[in-house]
């Protein structure tokens, strides 16, 4: 994967024009941060918990390049006893980084290359997790204060112009911190809002309690009363976690706390991440077409419009954007049987590679075999070197 570097946008808040007019251009123009934090703990549990959360992140990631390719994405797992460098390492430069994170991707654009990396990840989570990140010492617990304040780092020197920003934290702990570091950790709340940076939990268990700290952390970082709180459905809450744009929905009432009642539970959400581990590490060149049909038609809308009044280009994009979501769905299914077809097949390269190794080898110890007659020894001598009996080419 090739590094990249951040372009510098344009200013769009300089100049002489009226609070409505550059509100209306911040919200076209501006980008979405989905900053993903998974914690190590879920590898206590069985790795299986991990690979839950691994595979919900790896359906947001589709949904994102499908959806919205212009968007930043970033992933971190906390509380780990080792931090290995992402693979873009200078991306980091800029960052104070904690003993108890590691950075797999700094915020950036989704990319075909950015995917396969992840996929590539994921095949060998099982067996080398726990021995390349590993599990804080000595409870599991590291500094919560010092994993936010690393994610508020990366969202602010991201590159790029944000008008949304959210920190997506998946766990099963219900409290990430000791009582030394409790207020610490509180007082990371108070920061997040006065950024506006959004702090989504998701339990990756039914049963999870948020008294211990979660309940005043949230309302805290929202502003809002402990009362207006309500507990959210944590099963509906890692469906809507894997379709980025409905999480954008979901986080648009803040009064709401983390309830997603009024929400309807995905087509497949979650669920659809959840059956293909060792997932394929490359993404298949049909799926590169229906890419690149999607951006043609994302894009014809512009052109087919042409010159349109001041004003009018958000409302004109949120008309495409519907017009776009029976096709985006449709692009979705397809991109996830193709995924789970090449990895079938994947599968099976590796069987046949496995056996032809075998055999290769018996072939190799019969041609050094003095004891078999010389016309066998000639026929293995051909197999291998693709002559017939004669010598000449088969």
């Amino acid at each position: 994967m090739s590094t990249w570097n951040p372009e510098n946008d344009v200013d769009l808040l300089s100049g002489s024009e009226d609070e409505e007019e550059v509100a209306m251009k911040r919200d076209y123009h501006g980008r979405e941060a989905l900053l993903f934090v998974v914690d190590a703990n879920l590898q206590t549990a069985g790795v299986e918990r991990l690979m839950e959360a691994l595979n919900i992140i790896r359906t947001a990631f589709i949904s994102g390049i499908l959806v919205n390719d212009k968007d930043l994405i970033g992933l971190i797992f906390a509380n780990t006893k080792h931090s290995p460098p992402p693979l873009e390492s200078n991306a980091l430069d800029s960052i104070v980084m904690p003993q108890d994170c590691a950075v797999f991707l700094p915020l950036r654009q989704l990319t075909k290359p950015i995917v396969e990396h992840y996929l590539e990840f994921m095949g060998g989570v099982e067996t080398q997790f726990a021995q390349v990140y590993g599990l804080a010492e000595p409870d599991g617990r590291g500094r919560f204060d010092y994993m936010i304040r690393l994610c508020i780092e990366l969202l602010e020197k991201c590159g790029k112009k944000l008008n949304n920003a959210k920190i997506v934290y998946l766990t099963d702990v219900p409290n990430p911190t000791t009582s030394d570091h409790f207020q610490a950790a509180l007082q990371k709340a108070n920061d997040l809002e006065g950024k506006e940076f959004e702090f989504h939990v998701i339990p990756m268990v039914d049963d999870f309690d948020y008294e211990p700290f979660y309940k005043e952390f949230i309302t805290l970082s929202r502003a809002i009363e402990m009362d207006a709180f309500q507990i959210p459905d944590a099963q509906m809450l890692r469906e809507i976690l894997a379709d980025p744009t409905r999480l954008s929905a979901q986080g648009s009432n803040p009064a709401q706390g983390q309830q997603p009642g009024e929400h309807q539970a995905g087509d497949n959400g979650a669920k659809e991440g959840r059956g293909v581990a060792g997932s394929a590490a490359r993404v298949p060149d049909q799926v590169d077409g229906r890419l690149v049909q999607l951006q043609r038609g994302r894009q014809e809308p512009a052109h087919k419009h042409g010159a349109s009044e001041p004003g009018a280009q958000p409302a004109q994009a949120a008309n495409d954007a519907a017009g776009l979501q029976a096709p985006l769905l449709s692009a979705r299914s397809d991109l996830q049987q193709a995924l789970e077809l090449h990895v079938s097949r994947r599968s099976e390269h590796h069987r046949i590679e496995a056996s032809v190794s075998g055999l290769v080898g018996a072939l190799l110890g019969a041609r050094e075999d003095s004891h078999l007659p010389v016309y066998v020894q000639a026929q293995v001598h051909a197999a291998l070197c693709g002559t017939g009996a004669g010598g000449g080419p088969k």
